[in-house]
């Protein structure tokens, strides 16, 4: 039976994921969604800062290859994906692991005009006063925002030219997080000739809970392109 393992953003939880694993089950499709450290902890599963900022990058990474290789065993076919953050590490496990295909949501590797700015403000001002480290962007703080930015977006870079598996990446249009150019930087870098692009037009950044529909077209769409 073949398998995909999905892994969320930082700061979200599987519950994004709910959508693209129930149309991926409808294929036959057995899903594997692990919760990262530090997330879901709260008493209806949202993420506390808090308990976020004591895991770190590394264990991400590590518990997400740990999660990868259990249910690796599994499956007779192997895919990997992730949304935002979550694709960043799916391109690790990619790049160090074989897999038979790399779906991507919404992965940045250029950030949007506005994060852009107040990661480089942050860089200069977190210098001059430690009270502006706690200040942040959609509830992150800087100076931990800066950090998961440059580990993961830099470490992604220099691995796209070991991915040569089957590629497809979804990116909005609109995304005020990560620019979609970063789908045409991840296209061009990864050694794989089969890959694909498409760009959604009616989400921001990462995936619609309330509307179905895009999460039914990546799936119909990345079953399609991997001839599933």
């Amino acid at each position: 039976m073949g398998g995909i393992f999905l892994i969320h953003g930082i700061t979200k939880t599987p519950a994004e994921l709910e959508k693209l694993a129930f149309y991926f089950r409808k294929y036959g499709f057995k899903v594997c969604c692990p919760l990262l450290p530090g997330h879901g902890t709260g008493k209806n599963g949202e993420t506390y800062f808090h308990d976020l900022w004591k895991t770190s990058n590394e264990r991400w990474l590590i518990y997400a290859e740990k999660e990868f290789l259990k249910f690796k065993k599994e499956c007779k076919k192997i895919y990997v994906g992730g949304i935002s953050l979550g694709g960043n590490i799916a391109i690790s496990l990619a790049a160090k692991h074989k897999v038979d295909g790399l779906l991507l949501i919404g992965t940045p590797i250029y950030l949007s005009r506005v994060l852009a700015i107040t990661c480089k403000v942050g860089e200069f001002l977190i210098r001059i006063d430690r009270k502006i480290r706690e200040k942040g962007f959609h509830g992150l703080p800087l100076k931990r925002l800066l950090d998961i930015k440059s580990f993961f977006i830099e470490k992604s870079k220099k691995e796209l030219s070991n991915i040569n598996c089957p590629l497809i990446i979804f990116h909005s249009k609109r995304d005020d997080i990560a620019h979609p150019r970063s789908a045409f930087y991840i296209y061009k870098k990864t050694n794989t000739r089969n890959k694909k692009i498409f760009f959604l037009d009616n989400i921001a950044h990462g995936l619609d809970l309330k509307n179905s529909k895009d999460a039914k077209f990546i799936v119909n769409t990345t079953c399609e392109f991997f001839k599933i």
